[in-house]
């Protein structure tokens, strides 16, 4: 992300769950530091006990670096992107 300079959005498949090797604290490492071009994030494939776990974390340290969602599958999540990136260059 740190080759361009225009804002990227990311979809992360999890519909495995979690990444064996990602603990709690490393995942909050995640949520809390967001490239600066990072728009967007969308979350695929989450079960309900991850994606409660993540909803807590987001309360935590807050959401306000950029948006972030859940999608049922991958077709939802590029579809919800294209929503917003609509709306981005509507407002430019």
């Amino acid at each position: 992300m740190d080759e361009v300079d225009h804002p990227v959005d990311m979809i992360i498949y999890m519909h495995g769950g979690m990444p064996r090797d990602v603990g709690p604290w490393q995942f909050r490492a995640v949520i809390r530091d967001f490239h600066p071009n990072l728009r967007s994030t969308a979350l695929v494939g989450v079960n309900a006990f991850i994606r409660q776990t993540i909803n807590a974390f987001m309360r935590v340290v807050g959401q306000d670096h950029h948006k972030f969602f859940f999608a049922a599958t991958l077709e939802e999540a590029i579809e919800r992107i294209a929503a917003l990136n609509d709306v981005h260059s509507a407002a430019s």
